[in-house]
């Protein structure tokens, strides 16, 4: 007598790919499926040769670590880092932004930014968020670099010509890192 927990042809749940019938196109359209995002999801951010430079590499583990908690690509930060400050810790600007990411204490009170960890982590968080918000990297390039509030400003008046509209200072910041680590 069969158990009821033993597998047998009526009661299965397992599919094999190489069963005919509706499952196994479910199968496979399942395998597609997953192909068609691994492969959107690598389109949608790719190096085109850039690599940290030997300044930056003492941080790698922290990149590393930020991608890991934000999902916020590695090499993007780094490259942000090395536009920011050249991978200085103690970077002052002088509109008052400070560390390795060139954050403003004014605007970000709760972030220890001449901690090169703090800042690394605190910097992921913040450009998800404008990422989650704007639905671009390139935009959220922008609302790290002019602010989130005259990003949205100038994405709602101008549409698709908003990087146009934009300070020169945060066109250039976008098209440096986005030369080298490609976003889309």
């Amino acid at each position: 007598m069969k158990g009821r927990n033993e597998i047998t042809p009526t009661n299965s749940t397992h599919v094999s790919a190489a069963q005919p019938g509706p499952a196994r196109e479910n199968v496979k359209r399942s395998y597609l499926l997953i192909a068609l995002f691994v492969m959107a999801a690598a389109s949608m951010f790719y190096f085109s040769g850039w690599s940290i430079p030997a300044a930056g590499r003492r941080f790698a583990e922290l990149f590393q670590r930020a991608e890991y908690t934000h999902g916020v690509p590695q090499h993007l930060l780094a490259r942000m880092a090395q536009q920011e400050s050249n991978f200085d810790p103690d970077a002052r600007s002088s509109a008052g932004a400070l560390g390795i990411m060139q954050i403003v204490p004014r605007w970000h009170p709760d972030v220890n930014a001449l901690d090169p960890a703090a800042a690394i982590d605190y910097a992921g968080a913040l450009i998800r968020k404008h990422f989650e918000r704007f639905g671009s990297w390139a935009q959220a390039l922008a609302a790290y670099n002019a602010g989130p509030t005259r990003t949205a400003r100038e994405i709602s008046a101008s549409g698709v010509n908003w990087l146009a509209h934009m300070p020169a200072e945060t066109q250039d910041y976008i098209a440096r890192i986005t030369a080298d680590v490609r976003v889309s």
